[in-house]
């Protein structure tokens, strides 16, 4: 095992095995370390730190060595050197294996079961991808063909690692996977055809994936595309692995067949593979195995595949467009389908055809947009107290705290509103809701303001947009002056964001004492306004979690979560193009995000979408031209309509690597039906899956492949417009949000 650990740290940190002198002492007594970074990093979304510690203690390691050496890091990197970029899901898999509590031999049996004829020169490294994976419980099937050239050979030089094989003249592929499937003992298959390899630690990936949903009934990750020379063609990671979608829109973009990993038992128990099908026999058994249950994705590469027109290579013709159509008419549902041009059209000609159960879901749309405007039988009265106005086309703060306002307007509560900071175009919000709240501006170093409070004898107090420490100070001593005072009213305290956590995980990623000293500070204060609070009210579960982990006796905690609207029409994929990203440019971790993506990750999708523009919108943009300059970006800055600018877009990327709170920038884009690539820090708050609603990516490869993926892909894009502006509209539409509301005040 230790050999094994060595060589995927190697791998990992891009060191050469041969110059790494870690000793087992040294691995065994860093392993925990190792490990408890790992579960901290995994936390935060990034492995950047990770890798680099773990290249630390290859050269710590090393010194000894190296030490003569003019150029130590190039003494250590070696001709198997690789961009680190590549090896984060290296990294991931690692610990995949050390974190697991399972013994090794209590790991799921694999069958691989590998048709082939005349596949020679692709076989070796198909049969070394499948043996180097060192996977403890592997059942290794060959089933030639009767081959002619040097393939028994190779079949015969790995023969001490193979279960089972055989050559023999056969009717072709799906009849060569029948029969090996026949003889599998494996709880999980998959077949592997010549032109395909597994990558890295794939088995062990499905594995780890199997035991967390054990139930599915099939398991797949990620693969990728290659030309004969090696060059990716295209990534493909997971996505619409439902019955519906795969039997509507198969068009070989929703997953790898090399990476699909099926259940043995269920998959036999409903007749196996059909041998009278030719070409769509995986389709076919998909479809009749998603009958049955689910497919559940896995994290990063599982395999790779050349891609040829050799037609005996054995590489997937799932795509293939008149056998998918002769296959959709045996199961009664081509009808659904529409856009076959001709026979033996391309599959990137098929319209997307929406799933009946999607249809249903879209119908209720509106209704969720309705607001109650009888939620309170005697309608309260609130003062609420913020820094400023509600700029509702500025943050997504202030468009959520609009919202919030005009909820309660409608139910007939009386509102009083005070701020401390004055901004030149204040009357332009004033005036949107004149007459219905009484604004007053007060500086925060006036002495009465509990006396102003007071007069206008609330039934609450609703504190928010706590941004500055210098607010959040001002706010911890009123809530305690309130307290003293026996006032007969409610504290609510409306974080927007646990400010300590954006700035402890941005500490984590600069390690400046400063960042480190300004999230304490927010701790310090937010302990005390939270526990003196009477409810505490925060954006999405997730923060609640945290704010209850890190500062436990809040008496209540709540969930108001930010408030969207549906757009309407869609504007539709063929209609669209580029990718954005939308924020207040005040705020730091929004530039770092444009400049993280621009400088890590955008070289890598202009090498598949080279006319492709990536447009940086929002409040202050104009001010970092300089730091966001580089081919095909262009800074447009504030935008008088952005909802209906967003619908003009292809794809909204948001790349933010620290952070708190719910980014109302990823729920206006997919109102406005723009698909979403995210980071994972981006997506907290949101119910979103990867691969079902969007996608989540936190290393910039797999961000890159993941973009690529959604420009090029109408079936991919269709499926995350749809999927996640319901997931808006049935969780923050203004109607559900209301009800919440409602709650938080009636309870």
């Amino acid at each position: 095992m230790i050999r094994n650990e060595l060589k995927l740290i190697s791998q990992i940190t891009g060191y050469s095995l041969k110059c790494m002198r870690l000793t087992v002492s040294v691995l065994r007594n860093q392993k925990k370390a190792i490990s408890d970074a790992f579960r901290m990093q995994r936390n935060y979304g990034l492995f950047g730190r990770l890798i680099n510690m773990l290249k630390q203690w290859v050269l710590d390691s090393s010194r000894e060595m190296i030490g003569a050496a003019e150029d130590p890091q190039a003494a250590l990197t070696g001709e198997d050197s690789d961009k680190y970029e590549f090896n984060d899901n290296l990294c991931q898999s690692f610990f995949i294996v050390e974190n697991t509590n399972a013994a090794w031999e209590e790991y799921p049996k694999i069958s691989i079961i590998t048709p082939n004829l005349n596949q020679g020169r692709y076989l070796d490294k198909c049969l070394r991808s499948v043996i180097q994976q060192n996977y403890p419980n592997l059942e290794f099937i060959i089933i030639d063909g009767g081959s002619k050239d040097n393939s028994l050979e190779i079949i015969k030089k790995y023969e001490n690692k193979i279960a089972y094989w055989e050559s023999e003249e056969n009717c072709g592929q799906a009849h060569a996977i029948s029969k090996g499937l026949k003889c599998a003992a494996g709880d999980i298959f998959n077949w592997l055809n010549p032109s395909s390899q597994l990558a890295a630690n794939a088995l062990f990936r499905c594995a780890e994936t199997y035991r967390e949903n054990p139930n599915a009934v099939g398991w797949i990750g990620a693969g990728r595309n290659i030309d004969p020379t090696d060059n990716c063609v295209r990534a493909i990671f997971p996505n619409g692995l439902d019955r519906e979608n795969l039997r509507h829109n198969w068009n070989g973009g929703q997953f790898c067949q090399a990476s699909a990993f099926l259940s043995t038992p269920k998959a036999k128990n409903i007749g196996g593979i059909n041998p009278d099908l030719p070409i769509p026999f995986g389709l076919d058994l998909w479809i009749r195995l998603l009958e049955r249950g689910e497919f559940s994705a896995g994290k990063g590469i599982w395999s790779t595949t050349v891609i040829q027109n050799d037609p005996e290579a054995g590489e997937s013709k799932e795509n293939s467009s008149p056998e998918i159509v002769r296959l959709k008419r045996n199961y009664d549902f081509f009808d659904d389908v529409k856009g076959w041009k001709k026979k033996g059209c391309k599959t990137d000609e098929l319209n997307y055809a929406l799933p009946n159960y999607l249809k249903l879901r879209l119908e209720r749309i509106k209704d969720f947009h309705k607001i109650d405007k009888h939620m309170f039988s005697n309608p309260p009265t609130l003062t609420f107290i913020s820094n400023c106005l509600p700029r509702f086309n500025q943050t997504s703060a202030d468009f959520r705290l609009f919202n919030i306002l005009k909820i309660l307007l409608e139910n007939g509560c009386k509102i009083n509103y005070l701020y401390f900071r004055k901004n030149w175009n204040d009357v332009k919000f004033t005036k949107t809701l004149q007459g219905e709240i009484a604004f007053k501006h007060l500086p925060l170093d006036r002495q009465d303001w509990n006396t102003i409070i007071a007069a206008n004898n609330p039934d609450y107090v609703w504190i928010t947009n706590l941004w500055s420490i210098h607010y959040l100070k001002f706010s911890t001593r009123l809530a305690k002056k309130i307290k003293e005072n026996e006032s007969p009213f409610k504290l609510i305290v409306d974080t927007i964001d646990f400010h300590f956590k954006e700035f402890h995980r941005k500490y984590e990623l600069t390690k400046n004492p400063d960042d480190l000293r300004r999230a304490n500070e927010f701790l310090g204060n937010e302990k005390v306004l939270y526990r003196t609070a009477d409810t505490v009210v925060v954006i999405s579960e997730e923060e609640k979690k945290d704010i209850q982990n890190m500062i436990p006796g809040i008496r209540k905690i709540e969930i108001v979560p930010n408030i969207h609207e549906i757009l309407y029409p869609v504007r539709p994929y063929t209609k669209r193009k580029h990718m954005c990203f939308v924020g207040h440019f005040g705020n730091k971790h929004n530039v770092d995000a444009a400049v993280y993506f621009i400088k890590k990750i955008f070289q890598f999708i202009l090498e598949k979408n080279p006319k492709v523009e990536f447009h940086v919108l929002g409040y202050g943009a104009e001010k970092y031209k300089n730091s966001f300059k580089s081919p095909n970006v262009k800074v447009i800055g504030s935008l008088k309509y952005l909802e209906k600018a967003l619908t003009y877009y292809k794809l909204f990327i948001c790349p933010m690597t620290y952070g708190a709170g719910m980014k109302g920038k990823i729920g206006g884009a997919v109102a406005a039906g723009v698909p979403i690539v995210t980071t994972s820090v981006g997506a907290e708050g949101f119910p979103f899956r990867d691969g079902e609603e969007c996608f989540i990516a936190d290393s910039p490869m797999e961000f890159a492949e993941k973009c690529n993926q959604c420009l090029n892909d109408p079936v991919s894009w269709h499926n995350f417009s749809v999927k996640s502006r319901l997931i808006i509209a049935e969780n923050f539409s203004p109607g559900v949000v209301a009800e919440k509301l409602g709650e938080v005040l009636m309870n």
